[in-house]
C-alpha cells in the first residue's frame, strides 16, 4: 500500500483526529454524569440543559468521525475499523503504537456502559419532558361553575 504523504504526517493527522474524537466523547461522559445526577433530582432545566448539549456534542461527534472515515479515504483505504488498522499497520514511525492505544481507548470510551446509558438517558429526558411540557403547556382546566 502506498501513502498520499509521509508516514510521520499520516501519523501526526491521525492522531490529531482520534484526540479531537477524545476530547468529545470526555465531554459526553461528563455530561452524561451531569444527567444522571440531575435525573436523581428531578431537575428538569438540568435534564433539558444536558440534553442539548449532548445533542450537540453528539452532532459534533458524527462530523469528528465522518470526517476520520474520509481521511482513510483519501489514502485509498477502507472506511471502516479495518481500513484504519490497514493505515495504522502501515505507519513506518514510532507513534504506532501510541496511535493504535489512542484507537483503542477512544473505542472502549465511546462504547463503554455510559455509552448504552446514553440512549437510555435520552429516552428518559424525552419521558421526562414531556410529561413536564403536558403539565406546565396544558393545566388542569379550572372546574366551571354551574348556576
Amino acid at each position: 500500500m502506498s501513502l498520499n504523504t509521509s508516514s510521520h504526517t499520516v501519523a501526526n493527522e491521525l492522531a490529531q483526529m482520534l484526540s479531537e474524537e477524545q476530547t468529545t466523547v470526555d465531554q459526553l461522559k461528563q455530561v452524561l454524569k451531569q444527567e444522571s445526577d440531575a435525573l436523581t433530582q428531578h431537575d428538569i432545566k438540568a435534564i433539558e440543559t444536558s440534553a442539548s448539549v449532548k445533542s450537540k456534542l453528539l452532532k459534533a461527534f458524527s462530523k469528528q468521525v465522518q470526517a476520520r472515515l474520509r481521511y482513510l479515504s483519501t489514502q485509498k483505504l477502507d472506511a471502516s475499523e479495518s481500513g484504519l488498522f490497514d493505515l495504522l499497520n502501515s505507519l513506518d514511525t514510532p507513534l504506532q503504537a501510541s496511535i493504535k492505544q489512542q484507537w483503542l481507548t477512544l473505542k472502549k470510551d465511546f462504547n463503554s456502559r455510559q455509552g448504552t446509558v446514553l440512549c437510555l438517558i435520552s429516552c428518559m429526558v424525552i419521558k421526562i419532558s414531556q410529561t413536564y411540557i403536558m403539565k406546565v403547556v396544558q393545566p388542569k382546566p379550572k372546574p366551571t361553575l354551574i348556576f
